[in-house]
């Protein structure tokens, strides 16, 4: 029994970093149950992967794999338009460190599946700076870096990002959230509006979970052809 809780113990705290809390771990087994769990709980702290960014909803662990399920289809478009909806896979892996203008970022490359317009693997860099989440990308030669999420996380919170479109991101509630039949009751909606000329607009929503992630993605965009909405769940991480 001991053996198994404290794995889950360390376990649950090796994927937000808290290594603090693993020393508590480690006093309390070399105090109460004697050196074979000293031992046992300091072996798994070697074993298990480390974390490289600890941030509570976007923690991100060496080598993870996550599959997100992929939907795109058309609303209220205008007859004789193509709306057949199309349903894929996403499957990201977090890659090895690499150092990029001078600093040090973790790597995700993620592939797509029965996605006929994307074909290509794409990246993005992501580093750890005072607590918040940067991301880097390529946008044609430059590469940006924009905030992902600030270290201070409440509703309300705002704050400018640039993918390669300058604009804001704000957390707009907290909320649970059912995604791929799995609940989470721990979650943030991140809302992006990016204007655009004409009668044309879109919106980008975001939906990050306590010590999962980014669970959910949405973005819908208005024409005078119809509503193109396109988004991803979760499904699975490994």
């Amino acid at each position: 029994m001991y053996i198994q809780q404290g794995l889950v113990a360390v376990e649950q705290r090796l994927r937000l970093n808290m290594l603090a809390d693993i020393v508590i771990i480690q006093n309390r087994a070399s105090s109460k149950q004697g050196p074979f769990m000293k031992c046992f709980v300091a072996g798994l702290v070697a074993l298990l992967p480390s974390v490289v960014i600890a941030h509570p909803y976007f923690p991100i662990i060496p080598g993870e794999v996550t599959v997100r399920e992929y939907h795109f289809r058309v609303e209220g478009g205008m007859k004789g338009m193509p709306t057949a909806p199309v349903h894929g896979k996403m499957v990201s892996t977090v890659k090895g460190v690499e150092v990029r203008e001078g600093k040090q970022f973790t790597r995700i490359a993620t592939e797509y599946k029965d996605i006929p317009y994307q074909q290509n693997a794409t990246e993005i860099w992501v580093r750890e700076e005072a607590g918040a989440v940067i991301m880097g990308a390529l946008h044609g030669e430059k590469f940006v870096e924009t905030t992902l999420l600030p270290a201070e996380i409440s509703v309300g919170s705002e704050w400018d990002y640039n993918d390669g479109e300058k604009s804001k991101r704000k957390v707009s509630r907290s909320l649970a959230l059912d995604v791929q039949g799995k609940r989470y009751d721990d979650c943030i909606e991140i809302l992006r509006v990016l204007p655009k000329a004409g009668p044309s607009s879109a919106t980008h929503k975001d939906y990050y979970c306590r010590d999962v992630g980014n669970v959910k993605f949405s973005f819908s965009m208005a024409s005078p052809a119809g509503t193109y909405i396109t988004e991803n769940e979760l499904s699975e991480r490994r």
